[in-house]
């Protein structure tokens, strides 16, 4: 989980350049792209199967201006799992993004001041990414914005 520095560290307007930050932010985009393509390549194998990336809300807007460096590190995770969805469709992967508000965790703390039990609950959200897991290739579902509160899309 990203500690309370991290968190504070992303919640900035965007800079002139890129600060070690956003550095930071491609690097974990990379890495999981790599992640994808060696699991990708097994889920082939066995004939099929199913990536979740839990992007963020942040993944489909910018919600306020501090939250541009994180947003942009989410719609690339976004982008990431559009790109497996489509590399490994005729292969019988799916891929969803799953892309909720804030959830109850020490990085929400440390950004908001929402109270706990008005934000999204982990265990909802396993339970959300267990639905998408069980659903047949017929029933794919690209991305899943979840929110616990009322904003004008999501």
């Amino acid at each position: 989980m990203p500690s309370s520095k991290h968190a504070a560290a992303t919640a900035a307007p965007l800079p002139a350049s890129p600060p070690a930050t956003s550095r930071r932010h491609w690097l974990k985009s990379l890495g999981g792209a790599s992640v994808a393509g060696v699991l990708g390549s097994q889920l082939v194998a066995c004939g099929g199967g199913r990536v979740v990336t839990i992007v963020s809300l942040s993944g489909l807007r910018v919600k306020t201006p501090r939250s541009g460096l994180y947003s942009v590190s989410k719609f690339a995770a976004l982008a990431l799992t559009h790109a497996v969805r489509q590399s490994g469709w005729d292969e019988g992967v799916r891929a969803v993004a799953v892309c909720p508000g804030f959830v109850v965790s020490d990085m929400s703390a440390a950004v908001t001041d929402r109270a706990p039990e008005t934000m999204n609950q982990p265990d909802d959200l396993a339970r959300i990414v267990a639905f998408v897991l069980d659903l047949p290739n017929t029933a794919s579902i690209a991305e899943l914005p979840i929110n616990s509160t009322l904003e004008e899309s999501f």
